[in-house]
């Protein structure tokens, strides 16, 4: 009686080139997956920025301030994942005080205690002759944005908001920037970039 079965040789044939197949499928794979993470963080930014032209639109001002100008922000941060390093260059003039966009662009500051009001409105001068000049027709009426996710690294996206209204270290022709740290989890472009620096992600907004 006959017994069928795979020879050796066809078992080393067929391996050989599932192996074959294996290695030209999978740096085509981790491309397009490398892709589709890149067009997804540059696409969370753009979102971003839009929320932050809605916000002005309707509370006339940024998010680098409350209304009361009680606190300073040099940039918000995403509520999820881990906060990225800040290397070299851009340490040195991202600034250090910072605030949850989550409490400016999904929420308006925690239920008890709301970030932004509405706001009398003054006529330039000091003393005597400042006038009062009404109460700012805008307020917040968001959200903006329905959460704020980490980036697909699992990093917090970042946005140099002090750059609306110059920070300490800060000057006219630097920039708001939304930014993905991108595959190397090291925010590396300054303020003053007009691209993002190496493996950096985002969209410049002003």
């Amino acid at each position: 009686m006959s017994k069928k079965g795979f020879t050796l040789i066809e078992v080393v044939v067929v391996v050989a080139i599932i192996a074959l197949l294996a290695g030209i499928l999978t740096p085509l794979i981790f491309k397009y997956i490398d892709e589709a993470n890149e067009t997804r963080a540059l696409g969370d930014c753009r979102n971003i920025s839009t929320a932050l032209l809605l916000f002005h639109k309707d509370t006339g001002t940024w998010p680098y301030c409350n209304e009361t100008r009680k606190a300073y922000f040099d940039y918000i941060y995403g509520n999820m994942g881990d906060l990225p390093d800040f290397k070299s260059e851009a340490a040195s003039c991202w600034g250090s005080k910072a605030s949850d966009m989550y409490f400016h662009l999904v929420t308006n500051g925690e239920d008890a205690n709301p970030t932004y009001y509405r706001t009398p409105r003054v006529r330039a001068g000091t003393g005597s002759d400042r006038v009062m000049m009404g109460v700012l027709a805008h307020g917040w009426k968001g959200p903006y944005l329905p959460y704020v996710t980490d980036d697909p690294w699992a990093y917090k996206y970042v946005v140099s908001v002090g750059c609306f209204d110059y920070g300490v270290n800060q000057g006219p022709n630097y920039h708001v920037w939304c930014l993905s740290a991108g595959p190397g989890f090291e925010l590396d472009t300054p303020v003053w970039a007009t691209e993002p620096h190496f493996d950096d992600i985002g969209y410049r907004t002003k």
